[in-house]
């Protein structure tokens, strides 16, 4: 085994060091009186552990055990200079100068933003980055909650900064290991939640990336100083590293220097704002995944609802439970879909953090036993898969998550160009590159449906009527001619200048989804019992 190493997979642990916070998990069968005595020891008294002073600093909102974090301010290891007080961590995480309006109840909601698994993406330029209002409904409900955009040249530079850094890793593990450095990045952290450990790293570092190396991906989610979301490409922002944030997304208000007009907004605020409030760590580019491959599309119970509303005969579902059957077979039987199943799973249980339990260790350990391949007549190896088998069958038979045919789930995007009208979604399946047959039955269709994912982004498909590339075409056409105040061109995505044909934008779209969901419920949302968002 090596030997330990401080994690800074995460902002706070990249400030001070992961070494000086202290993780206690205490279960809510313990009395709280003795859990104050912890927190709120009298300063005679202080907590002391192998030779370090420590001081509550954050609570995670958790239910069984009960998270409480505590920093070392003095002690071993701890250099005079490093010395600093729990009080100014959480003054660092969300400074009162700044945010003199948060509670106590909304100040450790938004330090868990400095405590987010992420990977360190690159340090913004100056003034590249700007805050707009966000787009809303005739009810006044925000149509583009937590979804920013980004320049291309800027998904360029999160996205080298981002495999820059991991290379780095991979070298100085390599390194220790004495073992070859990889030719090139885990695909499985690309298409995947990224989580490392490491400082951030400029762009213009020397590990062999090519400048010409352009993101494959067209959206991240991550944290950037106070904000938070998702930030989708926008080719109509330009050349240069450009960012787009909406109001929904900021959390907390921080010094960036990023951040075009922050000196100005604490001017008008009486704010007096000084070189010393600022910290690079503020301008970072957070990543906490990019953009996955769409999923297979599974039914559930509330679309079995909404199938049987629209008459859908029971053969249909007999075929998908028979479909389910044979993937599970495949899982208990076929080492390689074992695998690839397990890895996604260890995946998304490091990426959200989860806390350990009987079933994430079960997890963690198949995960491992898979990946070294061993033989499945190892008793143990045998029971772990044939526990899993069976965990995945409860919940595909409670859920109703039976593998439809032919069917990918589709991020839902909101729509940024406002070129919809309430209600209506528009579809992008590859025009200029798919296969035609499948686009003339896609452009006939009256309806379609789709899994949402993520949820927050907006209603289902099944809610919205579907609108032609055709009309979408002369939508923006007619938005050229207008007299509008705010010009075509910086409303949506379509040319560069008011000679230019709009329908040249449409012929290059890939796979995506636009949608405006802005219309009442349909009978069959009603029926189903889901919210309208």
């Amino acid at each position: 085994l090596n030997s330990p190493e401080k994690a800074s997979d995460r902002r706070i642990f990249r400030k001070f060091g992961s070494h000086r916070f202290l993780h206690l998990n205490i279960s809510k069968k313990v009395w709280k009186g003795d859990v104050i005595d912890i927190i709120d020891r009298h300063k005679d008294q202080p907590l002391w552990i192998c030779g370090r002073r420590f001081e509550f600093l954050w609570c995670k909102a958790t239910k069984s055990p009960q998270c409480y974090v505590f920093f070392a301010e003095v002690g071993i290891g701890i250099e005079k200079d490093e010395e600093i007080t729990s009080d100014k961590v959480r003054e660092w995480c969300a400074p009162p100068k700044f945010n003199c309006d948060l509670s106590i109840g909304k100040e450790q909601k938004r330090i868990k933003l400095s405590f987010s698994k992420t990977t360190p993406s690159g340090t913004l330029p100056k003034n590249c980055l700007e805050v707009v209002p966000d787009i809303r409904c005739s009810k006044d409900l925000v149509m583009t909650d937590g979804c920013g955009l980004i320049s291309q040249d800027g998904l360029d530079f999160v996205w080298r900064s981002c495999m820059k850094y991991i290379q780095s890793r991979e070298a100085e593990y390599a390194e220790k290991q004495n073992t070859k450095v990889p030719s090139q990045c885990d695909k499985t952290l690309c298409d995947n939640d990224i989580d490392g450990d490491g400082d951030g790293c400029e762009e213009n570092s020397d590990n062999g990336l090519s400048e010409n190396n352009s993101c494959p991906y067209t959206s991240f989610q991550g944290r950037i100083g106070g904000f938070k979301g998702m930030w989708v490409l926008d080719e109509r922002l330009g050349d240069g590293i450009k960012l787009v944030c909406r109001d929904s997304q900021e959390k907390v208000k921080l010094p960036m220097k990023s951040f075009a007009s922050f000196s100005e907004d604490c001017k008008k605020r009486g704010i007096h704002c000084v070189q010393s409030d600022f910290d690079d760590l503020y301008d970072t580019v957070d990543v906490c995944s990019w953009d996955k491959q769409p999923k297979e599309g599974r039914l559930s119970l509330r679309t079995i609802q909404i199938l049987e509303y629209r008459g859908v005969d029971i053969g249909f579902f007999k075929k998908c439970a028979d479909d389910g059957t044979r993937w599970l077979s495949k899982l208990y039987e076929d080492p390689n879909a074992l695998l690839e199943h397990v890895s996604k799973r260890h995946s998304a249980m490091v990426s959200r953090d989860i806390e350990s339990t009987v079933d994430t260790f079960d997890d963690d350990l198949l995960f491992r036993m898979a990946s070294v391949k061993m033989d499945k007549s190892e008793p143990v190896f045998a029971q772990k898969i044939l526990k899993l088998v069976k965990r995945e069958a409860d919940s595909m038979r409670k859920k109703g998550k039976y593998p439809l045919r032919r069917c990918k789930q589709l991020r839902l995007i909101p729509d940024h160009t406002q070129l919809l009208e309430e209600g209506e979604a528009f579809i992008a399946v590859g025009y200029a590159r798919g296969n035609v047959n499948t686009i003339k039955d896609i452009e006939k269709s009256d309806c379609a449906l789709a899994m949402r994912s993520p949820a927050y982004f907006g209603g289902d498909l099944v809610k919205l009527k579907l609108v032609s590339r055709k009309t979408i075409r002369l939508r923006a056409a007619s938005l050229t001619k207008t007299k509008e105040t705010i010009p075509a061109a910086s409303t949506c995505s379509i040319y560069d200048g008011p000679g230019d044909d709009p329908s040249t934008f449409f012929e290059d779209l890939n796979t995506g989804l636009v949608i405006s969901s802005k219309g009442e419920r349909s009978a069959a949302d009603m029926m189903s019992g889901g919210d309208f968002d």
